[in-house]
């Protein structure tokens, strides 16, 4: 029997690796093998981080709860629509207490509402490491301060009326 001599062997274009340095940061790299549909094109290889932002790694070790995840994520896009978005900027441009804010558009106004009521729920302490791990996605500096941030993520579950029992159930319709 005669072995075949013509294999197919998969070439990988691999672009531009990261430095060592990115390796350590974000929990490091995870390295993707996307394979073409088309023999022609090579496979490629992309690098991502294996954790966005520090509440995803809080979520992984388990250090936060799944609905303190979810209200972190909620108030971070709330945060960022509110303050960081166009229309916010634009609504900053104009009086706060001018007619122009009743003409918001519903997005926005939803997201002051929901940062409204963080600052209104939260004592100073917590909000601000609340900020500072889910806005500017800095990761807590001492245990204290991730004490902090359950505290602040539990409250705001509890007043959004995240339970862990509903994201895991999602009701129909």
């Amino acid at each position: 029997m005669k072995k075949s001599l013509k294999r197919t062997t998969h070439k990988v274009r691999t672009g531009q690796a990261p430095c060592p340095e990115r390796f350590q940061h974000g929990g490091g790299l995870r390295r993707d093998l996307i394979k073409s549909h088309d023999k022609r094109k090579p496979s490629t290889l992309r690098y991502r981080a294996r954790w966005s932002s520090p509440l995803d790694r809080y979520c992984e070790m388990k250090l936060i709860g799944y609905a303190q995840y979810e209200a972190g994520i909620r108030f971070w896009k709330a945060y960022h629509r509110a303050v960081s978005g166009g229309a916010a900027c634009s609504a900053r441009a104009s009086r706060i207490d001018s007619p122009a804010r009743l003409c918001l558009p519903d997005r926005l106004r939803r997201a002051f509402a929901c940062v409204e009521q963080a600052y209104a729920v939260l004592t100073a302490d917590v909000l601000g490491v609340v900020i500072d791990v889910c806005a500017y996605d800095q990761p807590a500096a001492s245990p204290q301060e991730l004490d902090l941030l359950r505290k602040g993520l539990g409250r705001l579950a509890q007043e959004w009326g995240i339970a862990a029992s509903e994201l895991c159930h999602r009701k129909k319709g």
